[in-house]
């Protein structure tokens, strides 16, 4: 959900954006930065980095409080810009296809899911008059 805050915040003043879809992540996903670059938790991240990430995960109140404030931010932006925001969580959506599909790395949901999840946005959009 940082990610995502991140990339509305900056794209909704560089695109003619109309709407805005999230596919909400698990929530203790989250963007973490080191040295001004995007740190993964499995690659160099320094062994303080890797205490504050056990300390935070460790309690589920910080993904809700930081996944609820990241949704307030995005509504925001795209209230303020006359965007309609609309989002489904990964975790439920995904599991709208019949059938179970996985990506590449057979650790994520594949291209059934992925369909699945695109059709019900799809209709949120027409239910919203977009054509």
């Amino acid at each position: 959900m940082d990610t995502a805050f991140r990339l509305v915040e900056y794209y909704v003043n560089h695109l003619n954006i109309t709407s805005v879809m999230c596919l909400i992540p698990e929530p203790k996903r989250f963007e973490m930065f080191s040295n001004g670059q995007p740190c993964n938790m499995n690659q160099n991240a320094g062994s303080a980095l890797i205490e504050f990430y056990k300390c935070w995960i460790s309690d589920d109140k910080n993904a809700q409080i930081n996944e609820t404030k990241n949704l307030l931010a995005i509504a925001k932006i795209c209230d303020t810009s006359n965007i309609t925001f609309r989002y489904l969580r990964a975790n439920e959506e995904m599991k709208l296809s019949q059938q179970r599909s996985l990506a590449r790395d057979l650790g994520h949901s594949g291209y059934l899911e992925h369909r699945a999840c695109a059709e019900k946005f799809g209709n949120m959009l027409f239910a919203d008059g977009h054509k």
